[in-house]
């Protein structure tokens, strides 16, 4: 999710959401392209959003050797765009992954403001680590503010929330 890369305008009012009494999956058990360059979700310049009631399947060459190369980043990745924009004033709740590749995981957070996020379950890897100045991002990315956290649970013991 995020505004043309060109524009300095962020995206808004965006919802993407499974129903309310159940949820959408997203399968990248076995994908059909190298899984490293594979995420569910980029959220980049957005504003006003909700992403909730959702399953992420991510492919793990530790828990599948047949796999041919390295497991995704991240089910969920939240960053700066190129003009410094970067997700604010949203929603990211009750969320399912599996498959997490250590270091890595389900939630992956560069840059955001005013963001909640609620209600996750991770298997493998990191459930949620928010972090500034990996890649390059740190110089205009504005850091972590407003951010709020709640029901992380850890389902396996190398799953981690920082």
């Amino acid at each position: 999710m995020s505004s043309d890369p060109g524009l300095s305008t962020a995206a808004t009012n965006i919802s993407i959401t499974g129903p309310a009494d159940g949820h959408f999956v997203l399968d990248n058990s076995v994908p059909l392209v190298c899984p490293w360059t594979s995420t569910a979700f980029h959220l980049g310049h957005v504003t006003d959003f909700v992403l909730s009631n959702a399953v992420i399947k991510m492919a793990n060459n530790h828990t599948n050797p047949n796999l041919p190369c390295f497991g995704p980043k991240a089910g969920i990745t939240m960053s700066p765009d190129k003009n410094g924009g970067s997700p604010s004033f949203g929603i990211v709740a009750n969320i399912t992954s599996t498959g997490g590749w250590p270091g890595y995981g389900m939630i992956q957070v560069q840059s955001a403001q005013n963001v909640s996020f609620e209600n996750l379950d991770g298997t493998g890897g990191y459930t949620l680590r928010m972090e500034t100045g990996a890649g390059g991002h740190g110089n205009n990315s504005g850091g972590h503010n407003g951010a709020f956290v709640g029901g992380i649970i850890v389902s396996k013991p190398q799953t981690k929330c920082v």
